[in-house]
């Protein structure tokens, strides 16, 4: 006699730690790195930064931010990073203007580390 076992979809939660396992992308954690709230502070003043990137048409501008640490062959120190389910064309060209405006650069990735799979990551880092 052979039984089958029947298994139960994964739920959200195991989902995203199967994937995370799995992919490895580095932690976020809420907070901008320090480089970037200088860079604010002097140009900005207390204007956060969602707002300020609001101005350039980045509708996610708080969707899952934060600051990783690591290497992403593209910047050795912290990163800020944004972690959207999306994007269009308007945004990318809004942010690439706000990192031009900063002597920033962005590399976008599809190793994020809040719903993998599902969100994107966007890095900001200090032009070399």
């Amino acid at each position: 006699m052979t039984t089958t076992k029947t298994m139960r979809p994964m739920t959200q939660a195991e989902f995203i730690d199967a994937a995370r396992k799995l992919l490895k992308p580095n932690p976020v954690t809420l907070g901008e790195p320090q480089w970037l709230h200088e860079i604010l502070a002097f140009k900005y003043g207390d204007t956060p930064l969602y707002e300020i990137l609001q101005r350039y048409n980045c509708a996610w501008s708080k969707d899952h931010a934060g600051t990783s640490k690591g290497s992403y062959g593209c910047c050795p120190d912290d990163c800020y990073v944004l972690e959207p389910y999306g994007t269009c064309g308007k945004e990318l060209i809004g942010l690439e203007k706000f990192c031009a405006d900063n002597n920033l650069s962005i590399h976008v990735d599809s190793n994020s580390y809040h719903f993998p799979g599902k969100t994107i990551r966007i890095i900001m880092h200090p032009q070399a």
